[in-house]
């Protein structure tokens, strides 16, 4: 069986804590990719601490003009094969009576506060970047600038969530607890008031920016 080991969070990613797991990682394993970035100090590569047959190291930066060649043309002609045609024949002003706004506002809200807890479960990061920015377009309406930061704060709780539970295994390690269900159930009134004062904030985002 041929072992891949990867680190692809660039210099980020690197740190007092992470560092100490490399050496066994790679050492263990039979090639390696990585973002150039992270490796400033021949730690994968050149350094001499790690051995393994092969080692490719991806650049960190260089993607903006091509991910804008591939998706800007596909997106703008899907949008027109899509919607063209019903936009066209679409008279909002007859539409708009009918539109229930603050209960697809209670639904944003919702929607928010369930998805991006639940998707940290596989990433916190992720959980920003994936659903958080979609709910920062939904939320347009608010004041942007505090309604992506109550976004982030509310990802802050993915860190909790099992199966990976970063924040609460490694609780669980600096404690001697036994058992990560314990921590979960002890911090389960502080997530919930978190994620209700993040929602709240994204609510009252503009009055709030309005008092800074």
């Amino acid at each position: 069986m041929t072992i891949v080991a990867l680190h692809i969070g660039g210099s980020a990613r690197r740190g007092t804590l992470s560092d100490k797991f490399i050496p066994d990682a790679f050492g263990a394993a039979d090639a390696a990719i990585i973002v150039s970035e992270g490796d400033s100090d021949g730690i994968y590569e050149g350094g001499g601490k790690i051995r393994y047959s092969g080692c490719f190291k991806f650049p960190f930066v260089g993607f903006a003009v091509p991910l804008l060649l591939l998706t800007i043309p596909v997106a703008v002609f899907s949008a027109l094969f899509l919607g063209l045609k019903q936009a066209k024949n679409m008279d909002y002003e007859k539409i708009e009576p009918h539109l229930n706004r603050e209960m697809a506002e209670n639904m944003r809200l919702l929607a928010a506060g369930i998805s991006i807890p639940l998707f940290g479960a596989v990433s916190s990061f992720g959980a920003s970047s994936v659903p958080g920015v979609p709910f920062a377009l939904a939320f347009l309406n608010m004041h942007t600038v505090y309604t992506v930061a109550a976004l982030s704060f509310i990802a802050s709780l993915g860190d909790m969530m099992p199966p990976t539970a970063l924040a609460g295994l490694f609780a669980v390690q600096v404690t001697g607890v036994d058992n990560y269900v314990k921590v979960l159930k002890r911090c389960l009134i502080p997530m919930a008031v978190m994620l209700v004062y993040g929602l709240i904030f994204i609510y009252f985002s503009k009055p709030i920016a309005a008092l800074f």
